[in-house]
């Protein structure tokens, strides 16, 4: 079955990103296309998740703060398994990254998203 928004790079699951390391693909192909199309990048603003997704899809995501409180020394990593579930998310060092990439591409600021318990 066809993914509904298949090869745009930014579909799919903000973990996914850490895991598979596309957030430079997806963050140049939005600051290309910008350019491409004359459009200012401080237009852009980064979104960056504050929760856990699993490897498994069948599995729902958890919150950054159940990741924090399962071990406090998961805050510097991007993966971690919690009762036998990899999930993957951005620890502080991928986050000072995307800050910087953002900063320093002339994007408009950052935005945090999330939402599960």
């Amino acid at each position: 079955m066809k993914r509904k928004c298949e090869g745009i790079p930014s579909c799919g699951v903000a973990g996914f990103i850490s895991m598979a390391g596309n957030h430079m693909i997806i963050f140049n192909y939005w600051g290309n296309l910008f350019d491409s199309q004359g459009i200012s990048k401080n237009k852009l603003v980064l979104g960056v998740p504050l929760y856990a997704q699993p490897e498994d899809p069948a599995v729902k995501p958890v919150s950054y703060q159940a990741v924090i409180n399962n071990n406090p020394k998961n805050a510097a990593k991007d993966r971690i398994s919690m009762n036998g579930i990899s999930y993957y998310y951005n620890g502080s060092a991928t986050m000072k990254k995307k800050t910087a990439l953002a900063l320093n591409r002339g994007f408009s600021g950052m935005m945090i998203w999330g939402g599960w318990p």
